[in-house]
């Protein structure tokens, strides 16, 4: 994938790096991340999400085209 297609999505790096940031967590310190967090993430901030990935989805087919 294009690096920068995340930005043309949505160009705020700072998400980004969070987005990397929970994954490193749930990968590398899973022992300190709590079901709430997790629960947290998935209710308050999974739509914003997807709605990025399919914008990004999007983006990727008109490339290949």
């Amino acid at each position: 994938m294009d690096k920068d297609i995340l930005t043309k999505v949505y160009n705020n790096k700072s998400y980004w790096e969070g987005i990397k940031g929970v994954r490193n967590r749930l990968i590398h310190e899973y022992w300190v991340t709590s079901i709430q967090m997790i629960y947290e993430i998935s209710v308050d901030e999974m739509d914003e999400l997807l709605n990025y990935i399919k914008q990004i989805r999007v983006l990727e087919k008109s490339q290949i085209s």
